[in-house]
């Protein structure tokens, strides 16, 4: 008969599937609305040089608002982790989703290139990085011998959101203007983010 220390040891397994696929799923919808919306950045920048909305930019720094986009995510790491410890992650991603959600509509009604690079540039990359910090560790907790294949698509909703909002982003710009753009692009990626967010679980309690 299976002794207590072996039952914990079998619980303490994962499992490979069961709700870790809806983690999964769920992951698809954080990457998505993250570094897949961060994709259509190029567009906007085309946008900003065809029509001199900021005519006193230089490259450098229209290069920074994309390059902060990244930079801020990663920065925020060891803050946002500690954070997550002391918190919880139902604490710290839905901060992050309101963080990106408001930088993407408020970037929509900078007049200079400063206030874009804080709004569109720091502003939702520290809002990504609330976001996809915490989800690290969420499938390694339900998925052992098939992490590779559940990493994998979850990633791939980097892929699609890029695919999808490139295409999309360019034809509302065109149909709608600069400032519908981003607040569809913020309003597209606070639905999905939440969704992702409302469906994710931990199994360790400790992570």
């Amino acid at each position: 008969m299976p002794s207590t220390f072996e039952h914990e040891e079998l619980d303490a397994m994962p499992p490979d599937g069961g709700y870790g696929w809806i983690c999964v799923f769920a992951l698809f919808f954080v990457n998505f609305s993250t570094w897949g919306a961060v994709a259509s950045f190029g567009l906007y920048l085309s946008y900003y040089l065809d029509t001199q909305r900021y005519p006193d930019a230089s490259e450098l720094e229209f290069a920074l608002v994309g390059g902060f986009n990244f930079a801020f995510a990663m920065i925020a790491a060891s803050f946002v982790t500690a954070l997550t410890h002391r918190f919880g992650r139902t604490w710290t991603m839905p901060t992050g989703i309101i963080l990106q959600t408001s930088g993407y509509i408020a970037a929509g009604f900078t007049v200079r290139i400063w206030q874009l690079t804080i709004i569109h540039g720091a502003l939702v990359g520290l809002g990504i990085g609330f976001i996809y910090v915490p989800s690290l560790p969420i499938l390694s907790q339900w998925f052992q011998a098939r992490r590779s294949l559940a990493n994998g698509l979850a990633s791939a909703g980097s892929g699609f959101g890029a695919i999808l909002f490139v295409w999309s982003t360019k034809a509302v710009i065109d149909a709608l203007g600069l400032r519908w753009a981003l607040c569809i692009t913020g309003i597209i990626t606070f639905a999905l983010s939440t969704i992702g967010t409302g469906l994710l679980r931990d199994r360790n309690k400790d992570i």
